[in-house]
């Protein structure tokens, strides 16, 4: 696991590095793909990635082998406590997200691209075999332009 932690965020500098303009204007859809294409070459099949407010417990009650990858987008409200608030959550009262776990330095306000990855041997609502936590450089105002232009 921590080789492919490492090596995924070798590959994320590289492309971060390399991408083209357009690439650039979309870093979500960036992540996102380069993530799914290393879960696929360490193995993973049936990858479905949902947004965070489109994932219900039915879906992943029922995935029956299908690797669930749940897309978070938050922001970090106190990075001193690593606490943060999702803006994609499928219910407002439940928008809680914690980044204590983040390696990176947070400031409030940084905005994060969060995946959780759901174990496939099961179908338990809980059950987050892996996490990636993305801190993007993002500017506040331009996040709803990216999130809604990227067509996710």
């Amino acid at each position: 696991m921590k080789k492919f932690t490492a090596f995924l965020l070798a590959l994320l500098v590289l492309l971060s590095s390399s991408c083209s303009a357009k690439e650039k204007a979309d870093p979500i859809r960036t992540i996102e793909d380069s993530l799914v294409q290393q879960l696929s070459v360490y193995g993973a099949e049936n990858i479905v990635v949902y947004d965070s407010s489109e994932l219900t417990a039915e879906i992943l009650e029922n995935r029956n082998g299908r690797l669930i990858v749940e897309r978070c987008i938050g922001t970090v409200t106190n990075a001193e406590e690593g606490d943060g608030m999702m803006f994609n959550s499928p219910d407002p009262q439940f928008s809680y997200i914690g980044y204590r776990r983040v390696s990176q330095p947070l400031e409030n306000g940084a905005v994060v691209l969060s995946y959780m990855v759901y174990n496939p041997k099961n179908n338990y609502v809980d059950d987050i075999a892996e996490r990636y936590d993305f801190v993007l450089n993002i500017e506040w105002g331009r996040l709803g332009e990216i999130c809604v232009s990227s067509d996710m």
